[in-house]
C-alpha cells in the first residue's frame, strides 16, 4: 500500500511540471489542458494497475489480524490503511464545506499521511505492549 501510494503521489510530481512548463511556453489554455488531461490519464492507469494488488494484500492482512495470526490486537484493524479510501470522500466533503481553501487543501492532501501515521503509531504502541505478553508470533 505505502508503495502503491508513493507512486501515485510521484505522478503528481509530473502534473505539476506539465502546468508549470505549460505555462512557461506561454501555451494557450487548450494546450495546458490537453497536457494536465494526458497527465492525469496516465495517474488513472497507475491506479487501475495499483488496486488490485492493494486489495489483495489488505484483505490478507485483515483476515490475519481477525483470525489472531498475528500481534496486533484485533482492534489495530480499524487503523489500517484499507479503510482510508471509504473515510476520505466523507472527510473531504467535511473539510470543503467547513474549510476555506488553504485549511482544505491541507485537510484533504494530508489525510493519507496523517492516517498512516495513525496506522504505524497504533501498529507500533500494539506490538511494544504485545512482546512481554507471550502473543503469537
Amino acid at each position: 500500500m505505502m508503495i502503491g501510494t508513493g507512486a501515485f503521489h510521484v505522478a503528481h510530481t509530473g502534473l505539476g511540471l506539465v502546468a508549470r512548463t505549460a505555462r512557461m511556453a506561454q501555451a494557450d489554455q487548450v494546450t495546458t489542458q490537453q497536457a494536465m488531461d494526458q497527465s492525469w490519464g496516465f495517474i488513472s492507469l497507475l491506479v487501475q494497475f495499483l488496486t488490485a494488488p492493494a486489495v489483495i494484500f489488505s484483505v490478507l492482512f485483515i483476515s490475519a489480524v481477525l483470525g489472531g495470526r498475528t500481534r496486533y490486537p484485533r482492534w489495530c484493524v480499524l487503523f489500517t490503511p484499507s479503510f482510508l479510501p471509504f473515510l476520505y470522500p466523507t472527510v473531504d466533503r467535511l473539510a470543503n464545506a467547513m474549510l476555506s481553501s488553504v485549511p482544505y487543501l491541507l485537510v484533504s492532501g494530508s489525510f493519507y499521511d496523517v492516517g498512516f501515521f495513525l496506522f504505524y503509531a497504533a501498529s507500533t504502541l500494539a506490538l511494544w505492549h504485545s512482546v512481554g505478553r507471550g502473543s503469537p508470533p
